[in-house]
C-alpha cells in the first residue's frame, strides 16, 4: 500500500496532557483511505502515565491500525543509537551503516514522514527527530483546528511545495 500513497507517512505531535484531545486519534484513520495516505502516526511525548494506558486500551478496543508513539525525540535516538552500537560490536560483518540506516532501523517509528503536524505552539516538536528531518512541517493551534478540511488543506500545500531532502 505505501508505495502507491500520495503521502507515505504523516505524523502529528501533541505535547499537551488532555485525555479528550488525545481521543480525538480515533476518528483520524478514516483520513488514511480518504486522502491516500500510506499511515498516520501520533506522537505524544509528554503524556501522563495514565492517559497513556487509556490511549493503548482505546487503540486495541478499536482494532485500529493507528502508530502511537510516547518517548521524546531524545529518548528515542539514544536508544536507537545505544541498539546500532550494539549491534556492531557483536556482528561487525554485513551490516548496512550508511547515511544512518542502522540507527533509523532501531528506531520505535523507523518511517521517514512526509509530512508532520504538530498541534500547539510553533516551536520544534519533541519526538520524531530523525525520522521528520525532511518532512514538511505544519502547525495548528489545537485538536478543534485538526478537521477534514484542515488535513485536505495541509495536503494541498505539501503538493505545491518543492521537496529538496536537504539539498
Amino acid at each position: 500500500m505505501a508505495g502507491e500513497c500520495e503521502i507515505e507517512s504523516l505524523a502529528i505531535v501533541d505535547d499537551s496532557n488532555e485525555l479528550e484531545e488525545f481521543r480525538r486519534v480515533l476518528d483520524a484513520d478514516k483520513w488514511v483511505e480518504e486522502f491516500n495516505i500510506g499511515e498516520i502516526i501520533f506522537g505524544f511525548p509528554n503524556v501522563r502515565e495514565e492517559i497513556k494506558r487509556d490511549l493503548k486500551k482505546i487503540n486495541e478496543r478499536t482494532k485500529r491500525e493507528i502508530k502511537l508513539i510516547f518517548v521524546n525525540g531524545r529518548e528515542e535516538v539514544t536508544k536507537a543509537v545505544k541498539n546500532a552500537l550494539m549491534k556492531i560490536l557483536n556482528v561487525n560483518n554485513g551490516l548496512e551503516c550508511s547515511r544512518g540506516k542502522l540507527i533509523q532501523d532501531n528506531l520505535d517509528i523507523n518511517t521517514e514522514l512526509d509530512i508532520l503536524v504538530k498541534i500547539g505552539a510553533e516551536t520544534a516538536p519533541n519526538c520524531f527527530i530523525w525520522q521528520s528531518s525532511y518532512a514538511e512541517l505544519f502547525y495548528v493551534d489545537d485538536w478543534g483546528s485538526l478537521d477534514r478540511e484542515k488535513i485536505q488543506e495541509i495536503i494541498n500545500e505539501f503538493k505545491e511545495r518543492e521537496r529538496r531532502f536537504g539539498r
